[in-house]
């Protein structure tokens, strides 16, 4: 996956799961130093198809070490997909967030002492989109890690194991 001036590689971290033979989430790793908008914009571009197949494929991707450091970064690299834009206040949510950009809101305005369980992101509104992606602004000093979950997966065994309830 090489563009003219943004490389970027597969790379395995700590916690990743492999499931049947694959692994979960797909890591890519920019090794650019501090490559510039434009050519950010131009290796999406070219690899947008495929990145946007390998997320259906490996269920996630995780982008490291792009130059992502503002929402206005975020928004600028999620624009670069050209998937069409989910606007919050579309979704029918009932969540406190608050948008930064057009694209990127916040993902909760708790108190940082409640613990939010693992859930499904806006499974609760009947409009949602097809594509998540997140992005860390200011990592917590402890735990803070956003887990992933495999849902098709965990349909798949839980249906498996329970058909009645599934039904």
């Amino acid at each position: 996956m090489i563009s003219s001036s943004v490389h970027v590689e597969h790379v395995r971290i700590p916690g990743q799961q492999e499931i049947a033979g694959q692994v979960f989430p797909l890591v890519l790793r920019c090794t650019t130093i501090s490559p510039s908008w434009d050519a950010i914009n131009a290796w999406i571009g070219t690899h947008r198809d495929k990145l946007s197949q390998q997320a259906s494929e490996y269920g996630a991707i995780l982008f490291r070490d792009f130059p992502l450091t503002t929402p206005e970064d975020f928004d600028a690299f999620i624009a670069a997909f050209e998937f069409e834009n989910f606007p919050y206040e579309e979704s029918l949510s009932n969540a406190v967030r608050v948008n930064k950009t057009p694209r990127v809101f916040t993902a909760n305005e708790a108190p940082a002492d409640v613990k939010i369980f693992l859930h499904h992101e806006m499974a609760q509104t009947p409009i949602y989109p097809s594509k998540l992606m997140f992005f860390c602004e200011q990592p917590a000093e402890i735990g803070g890690a956003t887990p992933l979950c495999r849902s098709d997966l965990l349909w798949k065994k839980l249906a498996e194991k329970y058909p009645k309830f599934a039904a």
